[in-house]
């Protein structure tokens, strides 16, 4: 099953994470490894690895299994994890701020 992010809003379209791997022949297989969270977003370069990176995001992949059953159960969960990154970057985008308090119960320590 091929998945291609073809449009985004307020957010990159190169969320899936991928690791590029080298053979012993030097060929490469570039390998889904996940969806890009807000961190992976500013880590991972987009469309390529980074010059010492091999991890990478892309636009597009290609999700393979043994059953239907399990392509379904790695669908729902590429698409959950897609949902989740729009809503982290979304609370990001509007966050008016951070409150951060003591352990303790001292009251607040940020606000």
């Amino acid at each position: 099953m091929a998945l291609v992010i073809t449009s985004a809003n307020n957010i990159t379209p190169y969320l899936f994470v991928k690791n590029r791997l080298i053979n012993p022949d030097l060929t490469t297989n570039d390998v889904f490894v996940t969806v890009a969270n807000v961190v992976d977003i500013e880590d991972y370069a987009a469309t390529a690895p980074a010059t010492n990176q091999t991890f990478w995001r892309d636009s597009s992949v290609s999700l393979v299994a043994e059953t239907e059953t399990e392509l379904n159960d790695i669908f729902n969960t590429v698409l959950y994890l897609l949902e989740l990154v729009c809503q982290q970057t979304d609370d990001l985008n509007t966050s008016s701020g951070v409150s951060v308090w003591s352990v303790d119960g001292a009251g607040a320590v940020l606000a």
